[in-house]
């Protein structure tokens, strides 16, 4: 064996090893933050569902949860680009809709994006729309016969 040979095999396999296990930490940490942003999301689309069974306006119910939601995000290392919860209206349900794209402030820049979608039905509504298309039927059948 060569003087100096163990020297020259860790120069070159203890950078490749460092590499390797710094990788994997950051991409730990990376999902860490990304399933954890997108839980807050989830959190944040829940609370809006929870303020309008309580009887919240829709308009309010999206502004408690996009405050909620910012608020959770300043504690992550992500660099958020846009967040936002969204509330649209269909004929028999809402829907709610949490986007977000961020940063993450690592070594390596890694970027994360998600949608979190969830409806609700009051089921008054539900109930005052079927029971309108039920009479409508109705109508329209009745006339048919």
């Amino acid at each position: 064996m060569m003087k100096g040979s163990f020297t020259v095999e860790i120069a070159l396999i203890f950078p490749v090893v460092f590499l390797i296990v710094l990788t994997l930490l950051q991409c730990g940490l990376f999902f860490t933050y990304h399933v954890y942003s997108r839980c807050l999301a989830e959190q944040s689309v829940m609370l809006c569902i929870d303020q309008r069974k309580e009887g919240v306006e829709a308009e309010e119910a999206v502004q408690v949860a996009q405050a909620y939601l910012g608020e959770k995000l300043r504690r992550l290392p992500l660099q958020v680009e846009t967040c936002s919860v969204v509330q649209e209206n269909s004929f028999l349900q809402e829907t709610y809709t949490a986007t977000m794209e961020a940063k993450a402030r690592m070594l390596i820049s890694f970027t994360c994006q998600w949608t979190v979608k969830q409806t609700w039905m009051e089921p008054v509504l539900f109930r005052n729309r079927v029971d309108y298309l039920w009479e409508k039927g109705q109508q329209y059948g009745g006339e048919e016969s």
